[in-house]
């Protein structure tokens, strides 16, 4: 497929191969030439703020063409719909489809929002109550996807036999961080004897801490022969996480040296795929 658009910016290369060769599984070739996109004899689409006639028409806003990072609230202030779907970025009445779908994908796939000013959380964090996707209800729906199947669809009615889009094939990966290894094992003597006196603590946690240090009742996080035998039952493949960073106020996790936290991961690894969970502390400091 040809498509034509005035001006090719990283922004539109980005979107368009997320769109096209990711999600469609067709191929294309950019061209900003109007005269090469009117004498094209094959698929061809048209994406600028202007319709040729014969041509099928996605009317483009802005937001790929700029080269900064600023409020888009007038792009998505109206809630449209399509189909069904929601959606914004509104596109004119002469385009194929109401909204400017690449600009729209790139807001979201890009987390744009993220990068403008926002009211972070106790722990600085973007939160999702502030976003579009909260705000318009689609927070858990897989939106740019949705979107891409059904223009894909369009896009084979519009080009009968000339184009047969090739969809992702999805599959479901397990990840399993483990921020604490064990509840009360091998957490050294003064750790497990300071949790003992840390207020809130009723005589029968502390009676089952002991009873688990002495070996007479299961860690409550022991549970990785359970987590196998789930994930084998319905045939999935989980790929585990160890934090490893240095002991803190938000990373409790047990020390990287400790023999047994040693052999945990390494017996895991010999099943599955292993990696690092970044500790809370490394979080502002790429050097940690």
């Amino acid at each position: 497929m040809l498509i034509y658009s005035p001006d090719i910016t990283p922004r539109l290369r980005y979107t368009f191969d997320l769109v096209f060769r990711g999600l469609m599984g067709l191929d294309y070739r950019l061209t900003d030439i109007r005269e090469e996109i009117i004498n094209h004899k094959n698929p061809r689409l048209n994406y600028s703020t202007e319709n040729i006639e014969g041509i099928p028409f996605i009317q483009a806003g802005s937001l790929l063409f700029e080269d900064s990072i600023k409020p888009q609230d007038n792009n998505i202030a109206d809630r449209l719909s399509w189909d069904g779907l929601p959606a914004f970025f509104p596109a004119a009445g002469d385009s194929i489809i109401p909204f400017d779908i690449f600009a729209a994908t790139f807001f979201l796939v890009s987390r744009y929002e993220e990068y403008l000013p926002f009211e972070a959380d106790s722990h600085q964090r973007f939160h999702s109550g502030l976003s579009l996707a909260h705000r318009m209800g689609f927070l858990e729906e897989p939106l740019v996807d949705q979107w891409i199947m059904k223009f894909g669809r369009l896009i084979e009615r519009t080009f009968p036999g000339k184009i047969k889009i090739s969809p992702q094939e999805f599959s479901f990966k397990p990840t399993i961080d483990i921020d604490n290894a064990w509840a009360f094992r091998h957490k050294g003597l003064w750790r497990s004897a300071g949790a003992v006196f840390r207020p809130g603590q009723t005589m029968e946690l502390r009676n089952f801490r002991y009873q688990v240090l002495r070996g007479k009742q299961h860690d409550p996080y022991d549970q990785y022969k359970k987590i196998d035998n789930l994930h084998n039952e319905f045939g999935a493949d989980p790929e585990y996480f160890f934090l490893v960073g240095r002991y803190g106020k938000f990373d409790t996790n047990i020390s990287s040296s400790n023999k047994a936290f040693r052999k945990l991961v390494a017996g895991i690894s010999e099943h599955h795929e292993t990696g690092l969970h970044p500790s809370y502390r490394s979080y502002n400091h790429p050097d940690i």
